[in-house]
């Protein structure tokens, strides 16, 4: 049994962290543009509709 306060032990985990805290904020940012394209796509088929049927 090895305490949490293992120097390598931490290191590893705090690596894996910061892995984790990057590929989590990824997912955040590509969901964020995402929904952003989405939103603009539904603005410009909607203003196209608008053109057509005005």
């Amino acid at each position: 049994y090895r305490k949490l306060s293992d120097e390598s032990d931490y290191g590893e985990h705090d690596e894996m962290f910061q892995a984790f805290r990057n590929f989590y904020t990824n997912v955040v940012f590509i969901n964020h543009l995402l929904s952003i394209s989405k939103l603009y796509l539904r603005m410009e088929v909607g203003i196209r509709k608008n053109l057509v049927f005005s």
